[in-house]
């Protein structure tokens, strides 16, 4: 789950997530109460004030439940006191490593200031001169980089 704003969970984010879920999706849609096995942010710093806060990583305990989450979430948007929110499946450590791969290319065009995106499973999206380019690869970017924007 991103885009949480930390602190939320105030130190019980397994039954916190057990709770925002149904809030989020639509409590109609769960006759039971959702089963977390355990939740938890990512394990780095705690962000300073203002950034964005750290992702929410939660198991649920039966797979239908975790499939009904990830179908219901399909083409909503979903709000938390103000806040969007934006649930995806975990990663397998495969695609972890591809779009690991992107991250100091990524890094140069955040220097750059140029609108980037990363999507599933490892495609990276750039914004230029109005149009959209993607790549599959962490080098194609790289030459991306070195020959169209750094001569604008």
């Amino acid at each position: 789950m991103v885009r949480v704003p930390e602190g939320e969970e105030k130190g019980k984010p397994t039954e916190f997530v057990a709770r925002l879920l149904p809030k989020l999706l639509g409590a109609t849609h769960f006759a039971e109460p959702l089963i977390v096995d355990r939740a938890h942010r990512v394990l780095q710093p705690k962000p300073p004030e203002g950034a964005k806060p750290h992702t929410i990583i939660a198991r649920v305990n039966f797979y239908t439940e975790k499939e009904r989450i990830l179908r219901l979430r399909a083409g909503r948007n979903l709000d938390y006191n103000g806040h969007k929110v934006y649930i995806f499946p975990d990663y397998t450590a495969e695609v972890l490593s591809q779009r690991r791969s992107f991250r100091d290319v990524m890094q140069a065009l955040r220097a750059l200031q140029v609108t980037h995106t990363l999507r599933f499973p490892a495609k990276l999206c750039v914004q230029h001169n109005g149009q959209l380019k993607s790549f599959t690869s962490p080098a194609e970017v790289a030459r991306f980089v070195e020959t169209d924007l750094k001569q604008d």
